[in-house]
């Protein structure tokens, strides 16, 4: 996912720099992990991950079927969870 990226996340502070006096920077020091990985770091350090949301819907519940839902889904199988 493109807005996912490294790149995406370094124009975006491109963007903050030129928009902004104030010293923002976005930072996303996980943005190299995968889902499972993802997955597993939050079990590792005790995240709800109940309370976790990947859903393009945007709804209360996650629709269970579109691409990160699906995804996600696979990453907690892959973990166990």
């Amino acid at each position: 996912f493109p807005d996912n990226s490294q790149e995406f996340l370094n124009e975006f502070n491109e963007l903050i720099k030129v928009g902004s006096t104030d010293k923002i920077r976005i930072e996303a020091p996980a943005i190299n992990l995968n889902k499972e990985e993802l997955v597993e770091l939050g079990v590792k350090v005790g995240a709800p991950m109940k309370l976790s949301y990947s859903c393009y819907k945007g709804e209360d519940e996650p629709c269970g079927v579109c691409e990160s839902c699906v995804r996600r889904n696979r990453a907690f199988k892959k973990v166990g969870i």
